[in-house]
């Protein structure tokens, strides 16, 4: 029997393959990428239109084994097209955000 390189690229594979699953299985596809289980959504946000692109902003709250943090997921659409971006923030950062938020809105 001779050693095939092809049998560690093939185990490597199937061992990423099989945490994506895990990730999957255990906390659905969306809490995968915010690294947690979404437990809530709070509710979303029309975003402006920009010329065939639609947007949404969502707020979530997502549990994982570092405690409970803020989820906030921004995904565009278009004809045969989905973007999503997650960002989960601590509690302090949410503060902060609200406080960026604030003062752009008082501002404006």
């Amino acid at each position: 029997m001779s050693f095939d390189p092809e049998y560690i690229f093939f185990g490597i594979f199937s061992l990423v393959a099989g945490y994506m699953l895990y990730q999957i299985a255990t906390k659905g596809i969306k809490g995968a990428f915010f690294g947690g289980r979404i437990e809530k959504t709070y509710g979303e946000v029309d975003l402006e239109k920009q010329s065939i692109i639609r947007g949404k902003l969502k707020v979530h709250k997502v549990v994982s084994k570092d405690g409970t943090k803020v989820g906030i997921e921004v995904a565009h659409k278009s004809f045969l097209s989905y973007n999503m971006v997650p960002a989960t923030l601590s509690k302090d950062e949410t503060r902060k955000l609200i406080q960026l938020l604030s003062s752009a809105i008082n501002e404006t």
